[in-house]
């Protein structure tokens, strides 16, 4: 493998994540850090879904990633679907005991 930028992120990939209707997600926070170091948080927050279904076992990108620029490739992809409000994951969880 050939890398062309000096500037790489590596990180241990969660092999049993949790899962929103058996497919990947994350959580899209937005903050501000000024130079003096003082944080500041927009409370609007909202997680993006996966098109396909998570297995560890499969290549699929569809159902390892949520970036939407992909994952409106897939034909699986359904713009309601792939973004939720923090409130709707928050009940999901709930009803299955998290």
């Amino acid at each position: 493998m050939r890398i062309m930028s000096k500037k790489v992120v590596v990180q241990k990939y969660i092999e049993h994540p949790l899962l929103y209707e058996k497919r990947k997600f994350d959580i899209r926070m937005y903050f501000m850090v000024s130079h003096s170091c003082k944080v500041y948080v927009y409370s609007e927050m909202y997680i993006r879904v996966s098109a396909q279904p998570y297995d560890l076992g499969s290549l699929r990108k569809f159902g390892h990633l949520n970036n939407i620029a992909l994952q409106k490739y897939s034909p699986h992809f359904d713009g309601e679907k792939a973004v939720i409000s923090p409130k709707k994951l928050e009940e999901y969880l709930r009803e299955h005991g998290h």
